[in-house]
C-alpha cells in the first residue's frame, strides 16, 4: 500500500518541505541558477534519499529547504543550502545543470557483489516504476491542457477589478506597512501524489484562509493581487501551485504574518475544512455563468478522471519501487553510504 508522505512543519522560510519531481520541476527555481550542485546518481535506491537525510541532519543548524517528489513518499530528493549556495540532489536532471557547477557521486559501489542474483529482477521493477511515474506526469500534462480551458471559461466572466480591489483590502486589513518592499518566490507546497491531491504540513500556528472558488480563475487572480499588495507593504511572499501542474490553483503564503491563503475547488479539495473561508464565486457575472455551466462541467469531469488515473499511476510507481527495494536492501552497505555522505559534507563545507 502507498504510505502517507512523512513531512514535517518547521519554519516555512527555512525548512518547509516542498514537493517536486526530481527531473521535471526542480531546475525551474531561480535560486538554483549558478548554484553548486552535488549530484548523487546510481541505482534507484532509498540510499540516495538516506544520504540526503544524513546531510540534512548533520547540517541542521544551516538554513535549508528540503524537496520531496510526489513519487517518493518517504525520502527527500534534494536539500538546498542557500547560505552555502549549495544543492545536494538525487539524480538531478542533467538537462538542468547547464548553469550549475556540478560534482557527481555514483553510489553504485554501495551494493555488494552478492546482489547479482536479484539485480535483474530489481532492475525490471525500477524500470516499471519509472514507466508509471512518466505516465503519471504525462496524464497531469494532459489534464493541464483541459484545466486551462476550464479556467478560461470562468475568467471570461470574472469581475477582475473587483477581485483585485478585494484582495488589496483584505491584505491591508491583515498587514501593517513597513519601510522596505518585500519579495515574492514561487514554490510547490501541494502535488498530485499516490495519495491524491496533498499538501505539505503547514506550521500549526499558521492562520489558514480558504479561497473557495470552483471556477479557479478568481482565486488565482486573488493570490497574484494579494501577493503584490503584501510585497508593497514590505512582506515576503510565497506563491505556490501543485508540483508538475502548471495550471493548478494558486496558494499564497506570507511567512512573517504566519498566514496562508489556500485555494480550493471541487477538483482540488484543500482538506482544511475547519479553516475560515472566503467565497470568491460572487465575483463572477452570475447571470451569464449558466451559459458556461455545460462546458465547465464537461471539462471539469474529464480533468477529474485524468487526475484520478494519474494518482493511480503514482500509486503503482511507489508500490512497485518499494517491492524492488525490499529485494535489494539486504545487499546495501550502510557503512559505504555513510562514507559517501561524509565525503559530500566535507566537499560542501570546503566549497570543492
Amino acid at each position: 500500500m502507498c504510505k502517507k508522505f512523512r513531512l514535517t512543519g518547521g519554519n516555512i522560510t527555512d525548512n518547509l518541505h516542498f514537493f517536486t519531481d526530481k527531473s521535471f520541476c526542480c531546475g525551474k527555481y531561480e535560486e538554483f541558477d549558478n548554484v553548486r550542485l552535488y549530484n548523487i546518481v546510481g541505482c534507484d535506491l532509498a540510499e540516495k534519499g538516506s544520504i540526503l537525510q544524513i546531510i540534512s541532519e548533520i547540517l541542521k543548524e544551516t538554513p535549508q529547504i528540503i524537496y520531496y517528489s510526489p513519487y517518493e513518499p518517504q525520502l527527500p530528493q534534494a536539500v538546498y543550502l542557500p547560505e552555502l549556495n549549495t544543492l545536494a540532489a538525487s539524480g538531478y536532471n542533467i538537462c538542468c545543470t547547464e548553469r550549475l557547477n556540478s560534482r557527481t557521486y555514483d553510489i553504485s559501489s554501495i551494493i555488494s557483489p552478492e546482489a547479482a542474483a536479484v539485480e535483474e529482477i530489481t532492475g525490471y521493477t525500477i524500470e516499471q516504476s519509472d514507466a508509471y511515474r512518466n505516465k503519471s506526469l504525462e496524464l497531469i500534462g494532459i489534464a493541464d491542457l483541459l484545466l486551462r480551458e476550464y479556467i478560461k471559461n470562468g475568467a471570461e466572466l470574472l469581475k477582475s477589478d473587483r477581485v483585485r480591489l478585494y484582495a488589496k483590502k483584505k491584505i491591508s486589513s491583515i498587514l501593517t506597512a513597513k519601510a522596505s518592499e518585500g519579495e515574492n518566490k514561487y514554490r510547490s507546497v501541494s502535488a498530485i501524489t499516490c495519495n491524491g491531491y496533498r499538501f505539505t504540513e503547514l506550521p500549526e500556528d499558521y492562520q489558514i484562509i480558504r479561497l473557495c472558488d470552483n471556477y479557479i480563475a478568481a482565486s488565482s487572480l486573488f493570490v497574484r493581487a494579494a501577493a503584490r499588495e503584501a510585497n508593497c507593504l514590505g512582506y515576503d511572499t510565497v506563491i505556490s501551485r501543485a508540483a508538475d501542474s502548471e495550471s493548478s490553483p494558486l496558494h499564497l503564503i506570507i511567512p512573517e504574518a504566519k498566514t496562508a491563503f489556500i485555494s480550493e475547488s471541487e477538483i482540488f479539495s484543500s482538506r482544511f475544512s475547519e479553516s475560515r473561508r472566503l467565497n470568491l464565486e460572487r465575483f463572477y457575472v452570475s447571470g451569464l455563468m449558466t451559459s458556461r455551466e455545460h462546458d465547465i462541467s464537461v471539462f471539469g469531469g474529464y480533468v477529474r478522471k485524468i487526475y484520478n488515473e494519474a494518482i493511480l499511476c503514482a500509486r503503482l510507481c511507489t508500490d512497485i519501487k518499494a517491492q524492488g527495494r525490499k529485494l535489494l536492501m539486504p545487499f546495501v552497505s550502510r557503512k559505504k553510504a555513510f562514507e559517501i555522505a561524509s565525503e559530500i559534507i566535507e566537499a560542501i563545507l570546503n566549497r570543492v
